[in-house]
């Protein structure tokens, strides 16, 4: 895996230049240095968390939070193998300057120093505190903030989760829950019966959704006051853009762009395979089924974040915040590299089917790009061996109606293409390199 990553980072980096839209410098994906001192650095950390946990009399419930956090730290240092985690010159100058001012500001907050900001390749824009003094930056997050004080304030939430341990606290609750003597008990009561576990059993896990989600809300809701304090602190007279990145937050799932049919008609069109017009004609999500047994809750209540309405306008009365203003810094240059970077990430997940969505987007205006040519053919060399294997669904979405109809459509279109169609097309961009 690593030896495919390294040739394919160094085809892209010498033939980078030659791009006529863009002239991208691929993140290096393949930095051992920096993972084994990530690794070093977060395993010494939670060796001290785990050391605290011996601090608890509770059997049952330090039985349970150990194998949490076990379990976290499992999936981190799987994620640092994989690469999913980045260091770039370009990425760190823009969020260490950033995170920096927000440090210098707030000196009453000695923890914040010590924070790691970490960059991470992922399927959705997000961010997120770990605890054990990390934040997490999710590398689509960076290509949908739209200024510098947008990103700094998300930042000083994510900081205000590690000051107020939040992740820790999250652990020991639901570790509290799990562990309780009256769950223990109704769960034992439920087993004993001859009719309607099921129905109990349901209500039961109810109650324990709805006590977790409770508490998450309110967490939300504390992390938005002291993050407001650190970014009004570093970034005063800037506060109406907090409002602002409110409503960018609640947008960010949201796709801006789209394939049409003309693009396909561009993209897949050689002279050995003219475009055929009913491989985009195929109304795969009509077959969709939805299922319509009704959910025993409702499901927008179990939203861990609060609507981000409902923050912006808490956060404007608790703090007396005028919206006026202007938007702030632009970053077009972070989130167009973010967006390159963003294929690469995804193709170093596997997620070939999504990697070749996003390459196409952007190849749709950009045709003789190099990187992205070179995108388009590496992952449709993995989908081509999927197809082979029969691990499409490994790497390639099904289509959904939670998906947009663009990306539908594509979804839709790869499952079709015949396994000589598919040759055809990966050498009609094989040509192109």
């Amino acid at each position: 895996m690593i030896k495919n990553i390294t040739f394919l980072f160094c085809l892209f980096f010498a033939g980078s230049c030659l791009s006529q839209s863009y002239n991208h410098t691929p993140v290096d994906t393949v930095n051992t240095v920096y993972r084994a001192k990530l690794r070093a650095l977060y395993n010494e950390r939670a060796s001290h968390t785990m050391a605290s946990y011996n601090g608890f009399m509770d059997k049952g419930f330090r039985k349970i939070l150990i194998e949490s956090y076990t379990e976290i730290n499992a999936e981190f240092i799987d994620k640092v193998n994989n690469g999913f985690f980045i260091q770039d010159a370009f990425y760190d100058e823009q969020l260490n300057e950033l995170f920096q001012q927000i440090v210098k500001a707030n000196p009453q907050f000695a923890d914040l120093a010590s924070v790691r900001v970490l960059l991470s390749f992922a399927e959705s824009p997000n961010a997120y505190a770990m605890g054990d003094g990390f934040v997490v930056v999710q590398l689509p997050l960076l290509a949908n903030v739209n200024s510098k004080q947008e990103l700094a304030f998300i930042l000083c939430h994510e900081l205000a989760h590690n000051l107020l341990n939040h992740p820790q606290g999250s652990l020991q609750e639901y570790a509290k829950i799990n562990s309780s003597k009256e769950i223990k008990q109704k769960t034992r009561e439920i087993e004993k019966r001859k009719y309607n576990k099921a129905q109990d059993a349901s209500g039961l896990y109810k109650s324990i959704v709805y006590s977790n989600r409770k508490w998450h809300r309110g967490v939300e809701y504390q992390a938005d006051s002291l993050g407001f304090v650190l970014y009004k602190n570093a970034f005063p007279g800037n506060e109406h853009i907090v409002i602002k990145s409110f409503k960018a937050m609640d947008d960010m799932d949201r796709e801006k762009d789209s394939l049409l049919p003309a693009d396909y008609q561009r993209l897949f069109s050689s002279s050995n395979q003219p475009f055929k017009p009913e491989w985009i004609a195929a109304d795969e999500i009509s077959g969709y089924r939805y299922n319509k047994i009704p959910k025993f809750w409702q499901i927008d209540s179990l939203k861990t974040h609060p609507d981000c309405a409902d923050r912006a306008q808490r956060l404007k009365t608790l703090f007396n915040i005028n919206e006026a203003g202007d938007a702030g810094t632009a970053v077009d240059a972070l989130k167009t590299r973010a967006r390159y970077d963003d294929v690469m990430g995804l193709y170093v997940m596997k997620e070939y089917g999504r990697s070749l969505y996003c390459t196409l987007l952007l190849l749709k205006d950009r045709q003789e790009d190099k990187y992205l040519l070179k995108m388009a053919h590496a992952n449709l060399v993995k989908i081509q061996e999927s197809q082979k294997n029969y691990t499409m669904n490994k790497y390639v979405d099904n289509v959904n109606p939670g998906y947009s109809n663009s990306y539908n459509t594509f979804l839709s279109f790869l499952r079709q293409l015949r396994k000589t169609e598919i040759t055809n097309i990966i050498n009609q961009y094989q040509s192109k390199l």
